[in-house]
């Protein structure tokens, strides 16, 4: 849903569950743990098409939750497969960082 594409894990890593993704140049690593109590630590995801992901989440029927409105940025968040929380977010043109 998010346009992220799946790279294989080392086989040494395959019985243990998860799912890894290249982003950028670097990767993304989502686990799977026992269910417990929904944490807020999240990593946040940065994109072009905000509403374009915000609608395939939608569509996919992902619960998505507003968050608190900052200058310049748009947000959300979700929860992927695991549980583990994402924020979706865009900058209005030119604000990019890093």
């Amino acid at each position: 849903m998010l346009g992220l594409c799946e790279v294989p894990k080392p086989r040494e890593l395959e019985g243990r569950g998860g799912v890894w993704f290249g982003l950028g140049g670097g990767q993304l690593h989502l686990g799977v743990e026992e269910p417990g109590p929904e944490s807020r630590r999240h990593v946040a995801l940065e994109t072009d098409d905000l509403e374009g992901v915000r609608a395939r989440l939608l569509a996919s029927g992902a619960r998505l939750e507003d968050a608190v409105p900052l200058a310049g940025i748009e947000r959300f968040y979700c929860r992927d497969p695991f549980g583990n929380k994402l924020e979706i977010l865009g900058r209005e043109s030119g604000r990019r960082q890093g």
